[in-house]
Parts: structure tokens; sequence; C-alpha cells
């Protein structure tokens, strides 16, 4: 009964702050036993652990229990107020006051210097999390309004940090949509951080690729490593498939038509080069023909010029003479022009033949 009566109690003095931490996912519920003073006055630790609660109280993340509702809460589980100068282990106490974080640490001052040592446990996972050391060459009273602040700053924002999980996630190809419980975060390479520690259904999809569908665990304070590398459908690979027998068949019409083309301009030219060689060889012999013509007349005027007596025809003779010669040159420079270019057009002929 008496333990029945005991848990009710803790319940009700615990539950108004268990409320503000875990109603809200941003509120982180932390406690702070008062810090062992060395070589400074107990009242000023007292102070200064006080300013402590107020920064973090402060804080949108943070709600700092007092140390009259943290007194309470220990005297009733069987703890003295020796507690506050004890080296009770923090781990437990963290545990009865039902909070996240618990920091204690101590306050010394050497000659001019005061030296801050503050350790920070992680109530959930039961370790001790991580320990701030600061000093300060200065007077209290800027230890007390700059530096407390500077600290309470640091340690918030790495227990803030501990709290999350982040997730790197890459993939081969890159530019692969990610989602996380069916909501959309980016494209790979892509890290998502701040993320609430817990099991995830983690998507990776992108066009024409195998959708990848795995279940993660995301720890706190911990960065996941994911890398995949996306295999292409069957769809897609079939249509690529088909794709290439496409283009194939379309090559193959395209190479017969070429050859069609090929074979038509080989024909045509085979045919023009033919006539016009033999138009050319029928000119040139039509000209030698003329030659023969002008061969002919030249030597009768040669025979009439030899026999006259007459002077005038004498001069006559040998005046159409020469024209007749400069009239044979001229057909015998084109009769060659014309076999020349017959030779050349059949060569031209003969050449078709060796092209495919």
């Amino acid at each position: 009964m008496k333990v029945r009566l005991f848990l009710l109690l803790n319940f009700l003095i615990v539950f108004p702050f268990m409320s503000l931490s875990y109603g809200n996912d941003e509120k982180i519920l932390i406690a702070i036993r008062d810090l062992a003073a060395n070589q400074i006055e107990p009242n000023s630790a007292l102070t200064l652990t006080e300013r402590m609660r107020i920064e973090f109280q402060n804080k949108n993340n943070f709600t700092c229990m007092g140390r009259i509702q943290m007194q309470k809460i220990l005297v009733e589980n069987g703890y003295s107020d020796s507690i506050w100068t004890s080296e009770d282990p923090a781990i437990a106490i963290g545990k009865i006051l039902a909070v996240q974080y618990f920091l204690d640490g101590t306050i010394s001052k050497i000659g001019e210097l005061y030296s801050l040592h503050l350790r920070i446990f992680d109530i959930e996972q039961g370790s001790q999390f991580f320990t701030v050391d600061k000093d300060c060459s200065c007077p209290i009273e800027s230890f007390y309004s700059n530096t407390l602040k500077e600290v309470v700053e640091n340690a918030a924002k790495s227990i803030i940090e501990s709290r999350y999980a982040n997730l790197n996630v890459s993939s081969t190809p890159p530019g692969a949509q990610i989602l996380l419980n069916n909501s959309k975060k980016g494209v790979t390479p892509c890290s998502i951080n701040k993320i609430y520690p817990g099991t995830f259904e983690l998507k990776i999809e992108m066009d024409t690729y195998e959708t990848v569908q795995k279940t993660i665990e995301l720890k706190r304070g911990a960065t996941e490593e994911l890398q995949f590398t996306l295999s292409h459908t069957q769809h897609y690979n079939d249509s690529l498939r088909r794709t290439d027998s496409l283009n194939a068949v379309k090559t193959a019409l395209q190479n017969a038509q070429k050859q069609k083309r090929i074979k038509r301009f080989k024909i045509v030219s085979r045919v023009a080069l033919s006539t016009l060689a033999a138009a050319m060889a029928g000119g040139g012999y039509y000209l030698d023909t003329q030659i023969k013509d002008v061969m002919t007349e030249k030597q009768q005027l040669y025979n009439s010029y030899i026999a006259s007596n007459n002077i005038a025809e004498i001069n006559r003779y040998r005046t159409e003479y020469y024209a007749k010669h400069e009239d044979g040159q001229t057909l015998v420079k084109q009769r060659n022009l014309l076999y020349v270019g017959a030779g050349l057009t059949g060569v031209c002929f003969g050449v078709t033949f060796f092209f495919k």
C-alpha cells in the first residue's frame, strides 16, 4: 500500500515536468545539481548554478527543473540535503527525477582564474554524455553574466544535436528521389539532418529504375550512411531491346535505300559517261574526215600553185593554201581534244565498276 501511495505521489509531482517535455518533442527536461565549490564561496556556487538553470529555462527547447522541486522529489525518495554536495550516482538521481539529462560539476578558483568543470549525463541512454571545461581570468560578475551563458549555449547545442539522427543517402546514378515514410526529402546525394530516432521506411525512386525500399533504424546521435546502385526496370530493358530492333530495321532500310540510290547513280552515270564518250569519239572521227578533206584541198591548191605561171594566180593559190593549212591545224586541235575527252570519259566509265 505504501509503495503504491509513494509511486502515485511521485507521479503527481513529476507529471507536470514530464508533460512539458514529452508533450512537445522540442522540450527537453533537464536537472542541474548545485555546483560543488572549490576555493570559492558556496553561496557564489549556488548563484552560478541558479544562473545556469535560468539560462536553460529561457531556451525554447528546454525545461529545467527547479532546485526546490528537485529537493522535494529526492527527499521523498530517501535522499537527504547532502545530495547537493555528495557524490551520489548522477544516473540514479536523474532517473529518480525522471529527467532526460542531468548536469553536475565543480566551480573552482585559483588566483584570479575561475574554472568550471561540467558533466552532462544522458539519463535515457544511462551514460555520461560529455563534459564541458571553461576557464576565465575575469571578475566573477563577468563569469556570471557572460561565461555561463556561453557554456549553456554550447551544452544546449550539443544536447539538442545528440537527440537527433542523421542520414546520408547516395545512389548510382545520382538524382534519385528520396522518400522517408512517404515524405519527400530531396534527391541523391543528400544529407538529411535532425531526424528523430526511430524506424523508417526508406524509398529510392527514379524514372526507368526499380524502386528501392528498405526499412532502416536511425539511432540517436548516429549518422547512417547508405549507398544504392539502381537497376533499370524490366519494362525499360524490354523497351531498349525493342528500340534496338527498330533501329536495326531502320538502319537496314536506310542502307538498302542508300545502296539503291548508289546503284541508280551508277547506272545513270555509266549511261551518261558512255554516251558522252561515244559522242566525243564520233565527233573526233567526223573531224578526222574533215581534216582529210582539207588535206586533199591543200594538195590540190599546192599542185595548182606549182603549175601556174600567172603571178596573180600564184599569190591567190598561196593565200588559199595557207588558209586551208590554218583550217587544218584548227581541226586537228579540235579532233585531238575530242579524242582525249573521249578517253578520259572512258576511264571514268571504267572506274565506276570498282565502287560498290
